[in-house]
């Protein structure tokens, strides 16, 4: 059991959490046509807003219970001149129509209109169309109309279905105290929302921009935008307008980003030129979609609230394969294509064979020193890495193996070895046959790869070889040290001058790689690892890295509640860091780092007087699914003798309901910990024992999974006893609490 917990510490981005923008697997999208009336009196209280709503019977196959799936309303503007975030009904306020109840459809009923000003909502699903009716308003409806207004998304949601209508320009009628709409029909793909919501709402496409007149050579009109940005040079810039999966080397957001975030070191004005900045929801839905690989059709997942639009089910999409690096400046490594059913989710190992003698220069070789085997083995320099992979990836964790057994040996348990993609998927292959064809040698055609076995794993426990070992520090077990990963869909390290690392010449590397496929269409997942060469000049000081998992799962939020973990790490004399970064989980609201000059060594799990710092942190990021990541150029010299001078204190806050009540810990929705994790060990659903109401005049207490005990008054049969304490663990509805970063040694 504990050397179960300890390999644990392997987790440096395993755990199951969902990524940037995703959708839960269950998910379905129904586009309903509508109608729309708001009125703003002038004065609050008078405010109105009626939708109604219908949709074909056959577009969704049932419809969940609110009082177990919980609802919310929501209702934005098309270019951010408003929107009310998402309005939670409450549980306790639905009943069920029909006999049984719930046959008939569900209503909402809250005379005082308590929550986003709703007054009540009618969901029904007949036998051939739904309706939908919403009516609210007053001083708690929280869209103002204060001027002419472009357009609306209106979102209905029960669990996990969600109904949305889009109400466009022309609008039947809008004036400075009313608004008259009917929907439109919704948008086919991300882009073509971008297209509008973005170029042509924020004036982009008129003439004198980047219309007919083309400013800055860039012509944005509809048919001509897509091949004008991606993969296009931009000279101003520097860079493309967009590079897929980086929006960090995308001149297009760049200039974006310039106005609304304030970014700095943008050539040039900030776009839209001379106009308002686009909202940075807006922004995000961007990013996300040049994360995605920038795909000119489909619906990139998570980009429809962003954007205010209704949009279908997203569709798998696949990054375009960077090219390799030329022979003479480094190797590249590749991971092929892994299969992931519709809607599930998998973290999975397999092993791959390289070998470059023939290509790597003499001149960039060394005998390895013992860790990688000895002198009698040759290793190479690097200093620059590039990942790419998939954008359904939660993470990829690369390893070397160096143990005793042969990529060949059916001891080793890595095969048996077959073409993984293209038109030779399936096809048995010999992964030291480098240069030969398939089944004889390694070289399976185009878009394939030889590969072992696929084998479902959580940081490759009990995989492969015997002598595999486990991971005890977070950076892979003495025979499988951890070389490289990333949870971005592109990342890159360049190190700083004189440093590098080092790997064997030929050997075997095994992919850890945790993948989600959040479509309604079966996919793959791949990965490419570019690695270029380390000139003389800098194969001075070998790159170290920062794992502080001392107390990965340190996390106990009661529901509904918030709570701040610390803890300091303290580098060697002679340090020089020149990366920061951190790992959580969505409930991982807020993490900050100090330093260096933290006078004392602490840690939360033991001291409760281990806190956050006073004074601003050096280090803050509030995305959980795409951290910040800090360079430091020059490095920071750490010389001190004293240890607090070489210290830093890293915290991070958990929020289990607090501020969303919607987002607490549920034991009805917490997985178990995939095998061969014992249930309990490291998360899970929360027992009877701890698990509380999720509503009512006892929200937050203990109900021991009795429903009754949660009831709005005794015998109203509405209480929902569901709501867990947030604890550490591996799945995706437990937390973890890690400090990352680079740094080498100068002796």
């Amino acid at each position: 059991m504990q050397l179960v917990l300890r390999s644990l510490f392997a987790l440096l981005l395993t755990g199951f959490a969902l990524p940037a923008g995703a959708q839960t697997g269950g998910e379905a999208y129904v586009h309903a046509s509508g109608e729309l009336s708001m009125v703003d009196g002038g004065r609050p209280e008078r405010r109105r807003v009626v939708f109604r709503a219908g949709w074909p019977a056959s577009a969704t196959a049932a419809m969940e219970d609110p009082r177990v799936a919980g609802a919310s309303l929501r209702l934005a503007a098309a270019s951010g001149e408003g929107d009310t975030g998402a309005i939670v009904l409450p549980f306790v306020r639905w009943r069920g129509l029909g006999h049984p109840a719930g046959k008939g459809g569900y209503r909402y009923d809250d005379p005082s209109r308590s929550e986003g000003g709703i007054r009540s909502v009618v969901a029904r699903l007949g036998r051939h169309r739904g309706i939908l009716k919403v009516i609210g308003g007053g001083a708690s409806w929280p869209y103002s109309i204060t001027g002419l207004q472009s357009g609306f998304t209106v979102t209905f949601a029960i669990g996990e279905t969600r109904w949305c209508s889009d109400f466009r320009t022309p609008l039947a009628k809008s004036t400075s105290r009313r608004v008259l709409a009917k929907s439109a029909a919704g948008f086919a793909s991300t882009f073509a929302a971008i297209q509008d919501v973005i170029f042509t709402q924020h004036r982009c496409t008129e003439t004198a921009c980047h219309g007919s007149a083309a400013q800055g050579g860039l012509d944005l009109l509809p048919d001509v935008a897509y091949q004008n940005l991606v993969d296009v040079f931009s000279p101003a810039g520097q860079m493309n307008r967009v590079t897929p999966g980086d929006e960090k080397q995308s001149f297009l957001w760049r200039k974006l980003a310039k106005a609304t975030l304030a970014l700095a070191d943008v050539p040039g004005a900030a776009m839209p030129n001379g106009l308002a900045p686009i909202p940075e929801a807006q922004l995000e839905a961007l990013k996300i979609w040049i994360r995605a690989g920038a795909p000119a059709t489909g619906v990139v997942g998570g980009t429809e609230s962003l954007l205010s639009s209704c949009l279908p089910a997203a569709d798998p999409v696949h990054i375009r394969a960077p090219a390799p690096p030329a022979p003479q400046d480094g190797v590249q490594l590749h991971a092929p294509a892994w299969p992931l059913a519709a809607r599930d989710e998998d973290e999975v190992c397999f092993a791959t064979y390289y070998d470059f003698s023939a290509q790597i220069p003499l001149e960039a070789q060394t005998p390895c020193p013992d860790f990688w085997g000895g002198p009698t083995k040759s290793c190479f320099y690097y200093d620059r890495s590039e990942l790419t992979q998939d954008p359904n990836s939660h993470h990829s964790l690369i390893h070397i193996y160096k143990g005793a057994y042969d990529v060949t040996d059916p001891a080793a348990n890595f095969g048996p070895f077959t073409c993984h993609g293209g038109a030779s998927d399936g096809q048995p292959c010999n992964p030291v046959g480098i240069g030969q064809p398939a089944p004889g040698g390694a070289n399976c055609g185009v878009d394939s790869g030889c590969a072992g076995k696929v084998v479902s794993s959580v940081a490759c426990i009990g995989y492969g070889p015997p002598d595999y070992g486990f991971d005890l520090n977070g950076l892979g077990s003495d025979n499988a040290p951890l070389i490289g990963g990333s949870q971005a869909p592109v990342s890159s390290n360049v190190y700083p001058p004189e440093v590098f690392s080092l790997i064997p010449v030929k050997s075997v590397v095994v992919w850890n790689s945790h993948a989600f496929n959040l479509t309604f269409q079966p996919t793959t997942n791949q990965q490419w690892l570019n690695l270029y060469f380390a000139g003389p000049t800098d194969r001075t000081y070998p790159v170290q890295g920062i794992f502080d998992a001392r107390d990965i799962f340190v996390q106990n939020v009661p529901p509904f509640e918030t709570r701040e973990y610390c803890r300091t790490d303290t580098l060697p004399q002679g340090a020089r860091l020149f990366q920061l970064s951190s790992h959580t989980h969505k409930r991982g609201k807020l993490f900050r780092i100090w330093g260096p000059g933290i006078a004392k060594a602490c840690s939360s799990s033991n001291d409760p007087t281990c806190t956050p710092e006073p004074g601003p942190p050096i280090f803050t990021t509030t995305q959980y699914n795409d951290p910040t990541v800090l360079y430091f150029d020059p490095p920071v010299a750490l010389d001190g003798a004293d240890g607090a001078s070489r210290r830093y204190k890293f915290c991070s806050l958990y929020d289990n309901g607090a501020t969303n009540p919607d987002e607490v810990k549920r034991q009805s929705t917490s997985p178990n910990p995939p095998p061969p994790i014992p249930p309990g060990l490291a998360g899970g659903p929360c027992s009877d024992a701890v698990v509380a109401c999720m509503a009512g005049p006892r929200k937050g207490q203990p109900c021991h999974g009795d429903d009754r005990q949660c009831d709005s008054s005794s015998g109203a049969a509405d209480g929902v006893c569901d709501a867990c304490p947030l604890l550490g663990g591996v799945t995706t509805e437990d937390e973890m609490f890690i400090l990352l970063g680079l740094y080498y040694v100068v002796p």
